[in-house]
């Protein structure tokens, strides 16, 4: 009798602190401890069903003055985590660095969450913690910045290293290419319709 009013307690006191405490949003998975004492809670929502690596697109959007890209490089997800490749990444409003302060989830059905420290700004203000989400079926996450919109697209096309371009979709969408621009050696660019960019070199 007593074992059952301390199930019962923890039961009760467990269910208010863990419900919904998994890093994608779901409740967590109740069972019993080995020994009949206490309640155990995994979050079983993480998968490998999406792993591997996917180009994005780092943009914002305010209506009164409309779109403006501010960087790109490479998702990569790893049984339910998600972090930023170290290659191919651009980011114009602050230093690539902050693209390692991004934390991500994604669940078996494809819903994504991720916080990262991101600056919409050019020439000012800081870098702050948004919040992203979204489903990486629709190919967009979005977030919020004061009066900006914060969009993340994302590309499911396999990349590859092909010729003078150093990075590219198999589909249309987004590549890296090496030429020599004004800039430096390599420029980026993302295509709203098909075509828009040209023909591969």
């Amino acid at each position: 009798m007593k074992k059952l009013l301390i199930l019962l307690t923890l039961s009760f006191f467990s269910a208010q602190s863990f419900a919904g405490s998994c890093p994608d949003g779901s409740d967590p998975v109740k069972s019993i401890s080995a020994d009949g004492t206490y309640f155990v809670y995994n979050c079983g929502g993480n998968t490998n069903a999406f792993d591997g690596e996917y180009p994005f697109v780092l943009s914002r959007f305010k209506p009164s003055d409309g779109p403006r890209v501010l960087g790109s490089g490479v998702l990569v997800i790893k049984n339910g985590t998600i972090s930023v490749s170290p290659k191919h990444r651009q980011l114009e409003t602050s230093s690539t660095k902050y693209y390692d302060t991004l934390e991500g989830q994604i669940n078996k059905n494809g819903k994504i969450n991720v916080k990262f420290n991101v600056n919409p700004l050019t020439g000012k203000g800081k870098p702050h913690k948004g919040s992203f989400s979204g489903n990486i079926n629709n190919l967009q996450i979005k977030g919020k910045f004061d009066d900006f919109q914060l969009i993340i697209d994302i590309s499911t096309g396999e990349y590859r290293l092909t010729g003078r371009r150093s990075l590219s979709t198999t589909s249309w969408g987004y590549s890296i290419v090496s030429d020599i621009v004004r800039a430096g050696k390599e420029s980026q660019r993302f295509e709203v319709r098909p075509g828009d960019c040209g023909k591969d070199p």
